[in-house]
């Protein structure tokens, strides 16, 4: 049993130390995986808009956390070298959805403002820090399709051509697996009949790669 938890003990104080203390090598390689995204934005045509069919209709929220949404992505690509990555990226935002319910009767109306995008990312390790972990810059184009929602039918919907910028740091651990802790800014910005989807605003986000 001691022998047992020496072992444990080890793997726990030294894998680490493994994973991360051997300079990786792996060039020229498909790679996979997938991540996500705590967005920040206003989107402040969106929200006059419910705010003036609640008034219109004597709704009042229940429940509703502006300015954030959520972006989980998948990606495949392609490392050309220990420190390029070529990733083509698809991911789906989601809004907290607002719900209203009618002033002493009960359930009301729900809105949503969600965002399918598809796009071509390049990530460079920009600042070695140490042999398995840098700073990295990362950039490119998406196409995005912007759509708002009112009781699960699209009331306003379109589609552009944005960008994203971002940078972090990027965690090397073997060969066969690598993190990336983001910040950065998404561009993404449609008009419907002249009603603005914005969906621009700044984010946090991992990605985690397989190779």
């Amino acid at each position: 049993m001691k022998k047992t938890i020496c072992i444990f003990a080890f793997s726990i104080l030294f894998c680490p130390l493994a994973l991360f203390g051997q300079e990786s090598k792996i060039t020229n390689k498909f790679l996979y995986g997938a991540g996500g995204d705590l967005g920040f934005f206003h989107p402040s045509a969106f929200y006059d808009y419910v705010e003036r069919y609640a008034a219109a209709n004597n709704l009042e929220s229940t429940s509703s956390i502006d300015g954030l949404n959520f972006a989980p992505r998948a990606f495949v690509g392609y490392r050309l070298n220990p420190r390029i990555d070529l990733m083509l990226v698809g991911e789906y935002a989601i809004s907290q959805k607002t719900t209203y319910l009618k002033t002493n009767v009960g359930l009301g109306d729900k809105f949503g403002f969600n965002k399918l995008s598809g796009g071509l990312l390049l990530t460079y390790n920009i600042v070695p820090l140490t042999p398995k972990m840098g700073i990295i810059v990362s950039g490119g184009i998406l196409y995005n399709h912007i759509t708002m929602e009112g009781n699960k039918e699209s009331l306003r919907s379109n589609s552009s051509i944005g960008f994203r910028l971002q940078s972090g740091v990027g965690f090397y651990s073997t060969d066969k697996f690598s993190l990336q802790s983001l910040i950065g800014y998404d561009y993404a910005r449609a008009n419907d009949r002249g009603f603005d989807l914005n969906y621009s605003g700044v984010k946090i986000g991992i990605n985690i790669i397989f190779l």
